[in-house]
């Protein structure tokens, strides 16, 4: 389903008491996140539309459409927001944000009932895009008879709130690349001032022969404005050993990024000795 839109943040038909900032670093305890390109977003007993949310200064409010997907058994549903950026290794950082409001924050889902949340920005644009996101978590139920241990999971929806002036989403650079033990590291960067989402990485080992020695491609994920995220791709002893060049193409819609490595004065490291490297 399409997000729904209302005229104008002043007219939200809800209103939350601001909350102190406080930083939560990612993955937390006992939590699994699932983020998930593909619409609907799937997690255990929960399925989710849109699976991302775009505003802009016209539209500045939206909803969510949240389904149990079970026949047999009600779930509780929690809603947390956070202000979301890229440590400097990539990995996620979050901290709470009065910027977003959803209505309802917690709330119960009969079987394979649907259920509307409603989200808004009320903060102030900027002449970057700034990021967020909604988890929906599945809070625990104890049901009579039921001794089994359940995970439960939650599913992340990101948030794009559109920079002031002109949009730049295709600044993608390949920044870096280092062999670190099995893995290549490929570090892209982003100069601009919105988000993208890498497609694909192709890597390909060149033999001293000019023959390809091996190739693989793996999927790419979001990069934040200003921000640069390493994406680590197996190699294993065999292809790093037996390429003279490894060759990197990163692909944003449609455009290629080029690079590649000169295996020279790299060191090609076997499982087994990286295994007797590490301390005891």
């Amino acid at each position: 389903m399409p997000v729904q839109v209302f005229n104008s943040p002043s007219r939200f038909p809800f209103i939350f008491a601001r909350k102190p900032l406080g930083v939560v670093l990612a993955p937390l305890l006992f939590l699994i996140t699932m983020v998930i390109f593909s619409s609907p977003a799937f997690a255990a007993n929960i399925s989710v539309s849109p699976t991302r949310v775009l505003f802009n200064k016209e539209k500045q409010a939206g909803a969510l459409y949240v389904t149990n997907k079970r026949k047999d058994r009600d779930i509780q549903v929690q809603v947390e927001l956070y202000k979301w950026s890229q440590n400097e290794d990539g990995s996620p950082k979050y901290e709470e944000t009065d910027e977003i409001i959803a209505f309802p924050k917690i709330f119960k889902l009969d079987p394979k009932e649907k259920r509307v949340v409603r989200i808004g920005f009320k903060g102030e644009a900027s002449k970057k895009e700034k990021t967020f996101r909604i988890f929906l978590r599945e809070l625990p139920i104890a049901y009579k008879g039921e001794t089994a241990i359940r995970f439960m999971l939650r599913i992340g929806v990101p948030i794009f709130i559109d920079p002031i002036g002109k949009k730049v989403d295709d600044a993608m650079k390949i920044e870096k690349l280092n062999v670190e033990g099995e893995n290549l590291i490929v570090t892209i960067s982003n100069g601009g001032n919105a988000h993208f989402a890498v497609s694909t990485i192709k890597i390909a080992g060149e033999g001293k022969d000019g023959s390809e020695v091996f190739s693989k491609k793996v999927n790419g994920w979001y990069v934040l404005n200003g921000a640069s995220r390493p994406f680590p791709i197996r190699i294993s002893y065999d292809e790093c050993s037996k390429s003279k060049i490894l060759k990197v193409e990163a692909d944003l819609k449609g455009a290629k990024r080029t690079a590649q490595l000169d295996m020279k004065n790299i060191v090609c490291v076997k499982a087994e000795e990286k295994a007797k490297l590490q301390p005891e």
